[in-house]
């Protein structure tokens, strides 16, 4: 069946559904950050409102990304546990810029290879 409804559920449990609502599957993460489909009075999980590339949300960006999210992954990875980052969203919402980044402000998997990267060395 093909997906048409993500919705989120509690504080980290999402629902998927299929179009004629007939399969539906729910997903449990340990963080979900969400900008409520970029609705600039929503305040987010990370404590700012609107989407990343907002002069609000770009006070903290990558960096308080990575301390909410990256942090926990770099200290999974440490410990030699699987993890994942799984970044959905409608096109232009800025999931390619949280993950990432840019030369000048990385974004999470940069961060996250250094700091495992960093503990080898």
């Amino acid at each position: 069946p093909l997906l048409t409804s993500l919705r989120r559920v509690s504080e980290r449990t999402v629902v998927a559904e299929d179009r004629k609502g007939r399969s539906r599957q729910a997903f449990s993460f340990t963080d979900i950050i969400d900008d409520s489909l970029g609705n600039p009075n929503t305040t987010t999980s990370l404590g700012f409102s609107g989407r990343a590339g907002d002069t609000e949300a770009s006070v903290g960006g990558q960096a308080l990304v990575f301390r909410r999210v990256g942090t926990q992954v770099v200290g999974h990875l440490k410990e030699g546990l699987d993890s994942c980052l799984l970044s959905i969203g409608q096109t232009g919402t800025g999931k390619t810029y949280t993950l990432i980044g840019t030369a000048e402000e990385p974004g999470l998997l940069p961060r996250i290879v250094k700091e495992v990267l960093s503990d080898l060395a």
